[in-house]
């Protein structure tokens, strides 16, 4: 398990630690961020605190629920190879400067004049 708290408060912001964390394997144990939930759900791709108390008690929680620890593992690395790959995050990229728009169902691209950026 590793801990991420986001520097920036703001919706749909994490850290790229944080997807270097689902990447490597591990469960990541963050702070509940605005937005978090239209991107992950609570204990089946990501465990959330809003407090170090919350957070102790999760931790006590899934140490001694390995099982439960392990699917949410399995969960989270299946989430990182479908959005956060190096390719994945490219291929996304790509798609937003030729659309104005995410493909990903949870991602929003700020365009205020509805217009593609790259015409290629």
């Amino acid at each position: 398990m590793s801990i991420s708290i986001p520097a920036i408060d703001q919706p749909f912001y994490y850290s790229n630690r944080q997807s270097h964390l689902m990447g490597s394997g591990s469960v990541v144990l963050s702070y509940a961020f605005k937005n978090c939930f239209d991107m992950f759900t609570e204990g089946v791709d990501i465990i959330t605190f809003k407090n170090s108390e919350e957070l102790r008690n999760k931790i006590e929680y899934y140490l001694n629920n390995t099982d439960e620890l392990e699917t949410i593992r399995q969960n989270t690395l299946t989430f990182a190879n479908t959005y956060l790959t190096s390719d994945k995050v490219y291929e996304e990229i790509v798609y937003a400067l030729r659309t104005g728009e995410s493909s990903y169902p949870f991602g929003q691209v700020i365009n205020p004049d509805n217009r593609k950026i790259l015409d290629a």
